[in-house]
């Protein structure tokens, strides 16, 4: 972020760094900690949005509000499990 466009929740930095990459949103896979990330993930229309929460504070809301629809981690050594669709 370089400060020339909208924070999140707005779209734009999933947007930019998917045409920096030279993929389309739907091929990303975003793996974001915070609602309005998770929410501009989804503005995006990113391919797979998976949310990490430690602590478990924030796990009911983002399952509540849908925002993390391919998987909630509690750190990265779950990932590929959550990945590969085994709950954790």
């Amino acid at each position: 972020d370089d400060g020339s466009f909208p924070g999140k929740p707005a779209p734009d930095i999933f947007l930019i760094a998917s045409e920096k990459l030279g993929l389309r949103p739907e091929d990303c896979l975003v793996i974001e900690d915070a609602f309005s990330g998770l929410t501009a993930a989804k503005k995006a229309g990113a391919g797979k949005i998976m949310a990490i929460d430690p602590l478990g504070k924030n796990r009911a809301l983002f399952e509540e509000k849908q925002l993390a629809d391919d998987g909630i981690l509690t750190d990265f050594t779950s990932f590929f499990e959550v990945i590969a669709g085994h709950s954790v």
